[in-house]
């Protein structure tokens, strides 16, 4: 969003849970929004594919799931 100059700066951390993180942002044009951000990147457990398949909310992540696990097999295979 930054490359895309939506956001100008992202500013401190407003509210923590346990699945997403809720920041304070100025826009471009100068208006103050607060942005949530998923915590699907650090998610450790192992089967977080099934937890989020299907979910609309995060299916972005779904092709960095199959490509870190395309990955891992090519290591073991190694």
């Amino acid at each position: 969003m930054i490359n895309r100059n939506v956001i100008y700066e992202i500013n401190e951390c407003v509210s923590t849970g346990k699945e997403t993180n809720v920041y304070h942002v100025i826009t471009e044009d100068g208006n103050h929004r607060a942005i949530k951000v998923y915590k699907t990147s650090i998610l450790v457990f192992k089967d977080r594919d099934r937890y989020v398949t299907g979910e609309f909310r995060f299916r972005h992540v779904i092709v960095n799931i199959i490509q870190e696990k395309w990955l891992n097999y090519g290591r073991k295979k190694k």
